[in-house]
């Protein structure tokens, strides 16, 4: 990968979806990083997560919706309200995120199919 800023934004403004997974990871919790030996993993719907940056900073949720195409991640209860009373969920960067509880319904999530 190039050192240059403009080919980085480049890259990941053309990387396709396989490699999107991968950009965007976010870090687990001490426990988690104890319990799967890494530092982090791809987000994905059904996570619990905190939320570490921003003006949410401290809020917990579950990952509503994670859409790769824009690199943003959606949380419940992390919303504003307009002035006409309706509610807009605000995306949040998965760097911004720690994972606290995996969603682990998917044996293969880990890659050899374990737990």
């Amino acid at each position: 990968m190039s050192k240059k800023p403009g080919k980085q934004r480049m890259f990941k403004k053309k990387a396709p979806m396989h490699l999107r997974r991968k950009l965007m990871s976010s870090h687990l919790s001490p426990e988690l990083k104890k319990k799967y030996k890494k530092k982090s993993i791809p987000i994905r719907k059904g996570d619990e997560v905190l939320i570490m940056r921003g003006s949410f900073k401290g809020s917990k949720g579950k990952v509503e919706e994670v859409k790769r195409k824009s690199y943003k991640v959606f949380v419940e209860n992390i919303v504003y309200e307009k002035k006409n009373g309706t509610k807009v969920r605000i995306p949040i960067n998965a760097s911004n995120l720690m994972i606290t509880s995996l969603n682990v319904n998917d044996a293969k999530r880990f890659g050899s199919g374990k737990q």
